[in-house]
């Protein structure tokens, strides 16, 4: 191979890269273009779903057990607002079959705190003084359609 010969399949290949460089270069423009026009709007939608989801939730235990949804909201644990707490937690896990993750980024706690809840609610199910008025929290998430 002559030194003409290897200087011209060496141009011939920085052409051929520098062609290649353009037209990626011109694909991540639209792809960035895409992705700007989609902004966080899909991802901040789940999360107001989710949302939307926790606070009814929450309203189904809170009339059901007699408390305000700001109780529940609440980190304190008085005994009938904790109970209504774990009922909330609990909904979206048997009705939807939500992770427990999920419920906890909406709620805004721990994964633990969430399986705890729903630990609780399994246990109070088979306690005569809790069962029907988590059935009714159910019965009452279930008629609504937030999913």
């Amino acid at each position: 191979m002559t030194d003409s010969t290897f200087e011209q399949s060496t141009v011939d290949r920085l052409l051929s890269l520098e062609s290649e460089t353009r037209r990626l270069r011109e694909m991540i423009g639209e792809m960035s273009g895409r992705i700007a026009k989609l902004g966080k709007a899909p991802e901040t939608a789940v999360r107001n779903a989710d949302l939307e989801v926790w606070d009814f939730a929450v309203a189904c235990s809170a009339s059901v057990f007699g408390v305000t949804p700001a109780q529940i909201k609440s980190p304190r644990r008085i005994e009938a607002w904790a109970i209504a707490r774990h009922v909330a937690r609990y909904l979206p896990h048997i009705v939807y079959d939500w992770p427990c993750r999920r419920i906890s980024k909406a709620a805004f706690t721990t994964r633990s705190n969430v399986q705890c809840s729903i630990s609780a609610v399994r246990t109070m199910r088979g306690d005569k003084r809790y069962k029907d008025s988590i059935e009714r929290a159910v019965e009452l998430f279930r008629g609504g359609s937030h999913e």
